[in-house]
């Protein structure tokens, strides 16, 4: 094995054949640094402009309850958990205004 083929503790390492045959280090271009990807802005639906996710932890029985009574009652968990959280705000003497 030669020390181009030789990684210390991992075997025999082979490069593609012919890749930098005979190049040395000095020869070989400057490799760029790897730049930050810019992702595009996120568009939301106009369904959900000017609202916030909000998210939590439910036990497996509790998960599916919820899912049982959407399907039940032919209402999205969405629907669901905005009448739920206007309960809520009732029961605290606060504006039902989580509609959605």
């Amino acid at each position: 094995m030669t020390a181009k083929n030789a990684v210390a503790g991992f075997g025999k390492f082979t490069f593609d054949a012919g890749a930098d045959e005979g190049a040395s280090v000095e020869e070989r271009p400057p490799v760029a640094p790897e730049q930050p990807v810019e992702r595009p802005k996120a568009i939301r639906p106009p369904s959900r402009q000017g609202k916030r996710n909000v998210n939590f932890v439910l036990s497996e029985e509790a998960w599916e309850q919820l899912s049982i009574l959407s399907v039940r009652t032919r209402r999205p968990i969405q629907a669901l958990m905005t009448e739920a959280t206007d309960l809520l705000f009732q029961a605290n003497n606060l504006s039902r205004i989580a509609k959605g």
